[in-house]
This record gives structure tokens, sequence and C-alpha cells, in this order.
């Protein structure tokens, strides 16, 4: 039955002292299970019906690019899904009796059942059972997932453009250059710029920007007949000093 398994019984037999033999049996638990050789029918059942299935059914709440992992169950590298979550190893290679990952897609305990809409069908189910009990080759699954979305989201950064060299340029019209730049990139995408706000409709946007209240109709009309630059500008002044400014 091999050294392992002979290792093990000898602790076993000599331990008579309860707390030795529980100092033994710890042992034998942390032995990790020695994993299969990989097969080429193992990985070919990983590649073309496992791994689809862990895409389109797990990831969503166990993989690095989830919103809100599960149970802290990471199931898109290998070496993730040994380490396990906040039940254990999400499978155990060449046992499936005694992986997690079996357990819920059987849904034979209430409270652990996956994914949780709709149950796979019995030949999914035999064939991950199948996979583990080869020893859940893997190819390329020993690189943590993590690695890989870290890796992709450095080259992202480094292309980004706020990352890219400061450069001179000059505004693509006339005026405020940031009002060119806008133009320029909107003319690009077929878009204008809304039609300029009235001077009711530009009093009540600053009010409820800065103090979240409406202007009363006296200030509407006051404005109305001095829209000008200047008075506007009094205005906000005006609106920033007020405490309700502070208050929103």
């Amino acid at each position: 039955m091999g050294f392992p398994f002979l290792f093990r019984s000898v602790i076993l037999r000599q331990s008579i002292n309860p707390l030795s033999r529980l100092a033994a049996l710890s042992l034998v638990i942390a032995i990790p299970a020695p994993a299969a050789e990989p097969s080429e029918e193992g990985e070919a059942l990983f590649a073309k019906i496992v791994q689809p299935l862990l895409t389109e059914r797990c990831y969503k709440c166990h993989s690095v690019d989830a919103e809100k992992v599960k149970g802290e169950l990471l199931l898109d590298s290998r070496v993730t899904a040994l380490k396990g979550g906040e039940s254990g190893a999400g499978f155990v290679p060449s046992e499936p009796e005694r992986s997690q990952i079996v357990e819920a897609i059987r849904w034979t305990d209430k409270d652990l059942q996956m994914p949780p809409k709709t149950k796979l069908s019995d030949s999914e189910i035999a064939d991950v059972e199948r996979w583990i009990r080869m020893g859940a080759p893997w190819p390329g699954g020993d690189e943590p997932a993590v690695a890989r979305k870290e890796s992709k989201m450095n080259e992202r950064a480094r292309t980004h453009w706020s990352f890219q060299p400061v450069k001179d340029c000059e505004p693509p019209g006339e005026g405020n250059a940031i009002d060119a730049f806008l133009d320029a990139r909107m003319k690009e995408k077929g878009l204008s710029r809304n039609p300029a706000a009235s001077p009711r409709m530009l009093l009540r946007r600053s009010y409820f920007d800065l103090i979240g209240l409406p202007p009363s109709p006296e200030e509407i009309r006051d404005f109305e007949r001095d829209p000008s630059l200047e008075h506007y500008t009094r205005i906000v002044n005006d609106l920033l000093a007020r405490p309700q400014y502070g208050e929103r």
C-alpha cells in the first residue's frame, strides 16, 4: 500500500496515550493526498467540460473578478481551489467523495447547493466527479488567478492615458482650451452641446448645486432682469459664503 500508509499505521499502533493518538491523527490529516499524474484524457475533460462549467456557473461568485467572493472560495485556479475557503478545500484530488464542490453540485445538503438557482445535469455532475477521480488535472492552473488578474491590471495601467508622458498639444480650436477639446471630441462622436440654459434655469441649477435649496421668486426675477456675468459671479460668491453651502 506504500510507505505513507505503513508509516501512518505504525504511528497509530504505537501511540498508547490518547494525547499521542490525537497528535498522530493530526499528522495523518496534515499529509496531503498525492496528486495523480495528469493524463491527456483528464486534461481534455477539464478543457472541454469542467472549465467551461466553472466559468459559466461558478465564477460569478467564486473568482477574482467576482463583485463579492462567497465563502472566500476561489475556483479560477487549481492552487486557490485546493486552498479552499471558509468551509475547506474546493476539492480533494482523486477523492470526489471528500470534495466540497461535489457535495455542493449534488444538492444533497439543503444548505450547500451550487449553483444556487439551477442544478447541474446528472451528466455534468458525473463529469466533474470523473475529473476529480483522475486527480483533477488543471493545465496552467498552478498560477494563482490573483496573479493573472494583477498582471492584466498592470498592463491596463501601463497603457492608461493618465500614465502616459505629458506632451504639449495645441487646443483644436479657439477660446477656452477645455471647451475646445470637448467640442472636438463631441464632433468626432457626432454629438453637440446642449443649448445654453435660460437665466431662470441657470440660477436654479446654481442654487440647488451649491446650497440644495431653490432661489426665491424675487431672486429669479432680479437675475432675469440682469443675467450678466458680473451679476452671476456675485450670486455664486454669495451662495458660497452662506452657511447652507457648508451644510450641503
